[in-house]
């Protein structure tokens, strides 16, 4: 009979514990048995208080069963002991991305492009926690930074252009309709119309001047 993991690794007499970082790992990522793997985290901290690997595990794992206190805690405290952990800032970030917690997000954000100022995966994770602020122009301003930084990279520059269509941008329009009439000595009458638009931070402003040609037995009325 095969036995389960927990009894597995308590049956050894002497816990290894880069093993039992594995099994937690492989627990939350294909199993998907959060609890057990919950129970193993916190049996290599026990095992090994300073192996931050199992901090992270449990974040994780917290997070996949929606106990985003319990994961925000340890994702913080795996990067206040050693922001080396790139992993850390990424995850919970991403956390508060989907918390739709946007001021939280970017403030790990920042802090992890100070020690990272050259993982582009970090400046993305900035642009979509931005995006939540709904601030068209602040957006605008960061892809034109991202796309001057990433030349190469079409998808930003594909994104910048969206913004500044949607979110930036003044029309101008310009019509004329002609109206005959079979009535002798009416018409034909002549509609124009001028608009102009401007789309700004969640309003259209649309101003717009009407001009009326209507001719009647020879006469004009405006």
């Amino acid at each position: 009979m095969r036995q389960s993991y927990p009894t597995l690794i308590y049956s050894l007499k002497k816990i290894d514990i880069d093993s039992l970082v594995v099994v937690t790992n492989k627990l939350i990522s294909v199993e998907k048995n959060y609890n057990k793997a919950i129970e193993l985290g916190h049996l290599g901290i026990k095992k090994s208080p300073n192996y931050l690997d199992f901090h992270l595990a449990l974040g994780r794992a917290y997070k996949m069963k929606n106990e985003i206190d319990s994961a925000r805690y340890y994702f913080n405290y795996v990067i206040i002991k050693n922001p080396k952990y790139k992993e850390a800032f990424s995850y919970l970030t991403k956390l508060e991305i989907e918390q739709k917690n946007s001021k939280a997000a970017i403030t790990v954000i920042d802090q992890a492009l100070s020690f990272y100022p050259d993982e582009k995966d970090f400046y993305i994770l900035k642009l979509q926690a931005l995006n939540l602020e709904k601030d068209p122009k602040t957006t605008f301003d960061y892809l034109i930074f991202l796309v001057e930084k990433y030349p190469a990279d079409t998808s930003l520059k594909d994104q910048l252009f969206d913004v500044k269509l949607n979110s930036f941008s003044d029309r101008i329009g310009i019509s004329n309709t002609i109206t005959f009439f079979n009535r002798s000595g009416v018409g034909p009458w002549n509609y124009t119309s001028l608009q102009y638009i401007k789309q700004l931070k969640n309003v259209t402003l649309i101003g717009r001047y009407n001009y009326n040609d209507r001719q009647s037995n020879n006469t004009r009325k405006n």
